[in-house]
């Protein structure tokens, strides 16, 4: 599922890869549990904790290919911090609002290029809330 979610995340909606990586492997990454939540309700727990938790992430999201260390400490911070912030940005917006805004976020910048500025002006401008304590907790720069 993750590979099929780059369809939308960095195919359709392009960013750049080497110093905000998160933008299309943390959305690719949460796009699997909104895959399962559709699909295989039953198991969204297992996938969480297999997928994500069982790695006990850390990080910054905003990590880019150039400061990530090894693998496993780009991946948990890039791929998982990023899966959990995302995860934490739906639960306060609302899941209609968070869903809503991925379908503009899709929309507005299909074929063409995003950034993190982007995704958090358009954030704030389908539900503006205060997300600043995510910012602290997931992100080294603040957008």
């Amino acid at each position: 599922m993750h590979e099929i979610a780059h369809q939308w995340w960095y195919s359709l909606v392009g960013n750049d890869s080497a110093l905000e990586p998160w933008l299309d492997e943390a959305l690719a990454t949460y796009s699997e549990r909104i895959f399962y939540e559709n699909n295989y309700p039953a198991n969204i727990s297992w996938w969480w904790q297999f997928r994500v938790n069982y790695f006990d992430p850390t990080g910054y999201v905003d990590t880019n290919i150039y400061n990530g260390g090894s693998f496993r400490l780009y991946t948990n911070a890039v791929y998982f911090q990023g899966a959990l912030f995302l995860d934490e940005l739906r639960e306060r917006m609302g899941y209609g609002n968070f869903s809503k805004f991925l379908k503009e976020y899709a929309t507005r910048y299909a074929y063409g290029y995003a950034t993190a500025y982007d995704f958090f002006n358009l954030q704030r401008e389908i539900v503006d809330v205060n997300i600043s304590d995510l910012f602290n907790t997931y992100f080294l720069s603040e957008y």
